[in-house]
């Protein structure tokens, strides 16, 4: 789940200080107090990206060529020739990038 800019995503009850904030502002209008609402409204926490089992999962579905070297966090061809290794190479960072994706949108939990 992906949130736009200038959204946010909020209890569907209402939280005491939330509550609270309305209250407080309520003699100042809807939009002020909707403002201060928001402001105090809990924000759901985020998944963690896990790279190492990320690369784990990776490894168990694409098998690494010989022309790979593996380190932390990542992949290197060992041959500028190997098409095989820069392809693998090329399928990580694309997993890689997907996953983190979907650990900021909270897909993952």
């Amino acid at each position: 789940m992906s949130i736009p800019d200038g959204y946010k995503l909020v209890p569907v009850e209402p939280t005491m200080p939330m509550l609270n904030e309305l209250m407080r502002w309520r003699e100042c209008g809807n939009v002020t107090a909707w403002y201060h609402i928001l402001n105090v409204a809990p924000t759901p926490p985020q998944p963690i990206y896990d790279e190492a089992a990320e690369q784990e999962a990776f490894e168990a579905v694409n098998p690494m060529p010989d022309q790979v070297t593996k380190f932390k966090g990542g992949y290197a061809p060992t041959g500028y020739s190997a098409w095989d290794a820069q392809d693998f190479c090329k399928k990580w960072d694309g997993w890689k990038q997907c996953a983190q994706s979907r650990a900021k949108a909270g897909e993952d939990e």
